[in-house]
């Protein structure tokens, strides 16, 4: 959360900008590199765009996937450089 915050003063917008864009990258590129999780849970507060709701609960069905692991992966792959 706190590489977002950073990244959130660079390109003057919002954590919860940058995880929506994230999540939309996602949603549109499907690409779910699932990795073994690491114990940390944090837990944060952000507004999403209702077609990104719409979009990662279709991820969700169609990949058996939780939700917080799917905005999870949609960061880690934008922190990655990866669509």
């Amino acid at each position: 959360y706190e590489v977002l915050e950073g990244l959130s003063e660079v390109y003057d917008a919002s954590v919860s900008d940058l995880i929506n864009a994230s999540v939309a990258l996602l949603i549109k590129t499907e690409n779910l590199e699932l990795i073994a999780a690491n114990g940390v849970q944090s837990t944060r507060t952000v507004s999403m765009k209702q077609s990104n709701i719409k979009g990662l609960d279709e991820l969700k069905t169609k990949y058996g996937v939780n939700i917080y692991k799917l905005v999870n992966i949609a960061i880690r792959n934008a922190l990655k450089g990866q669509p």
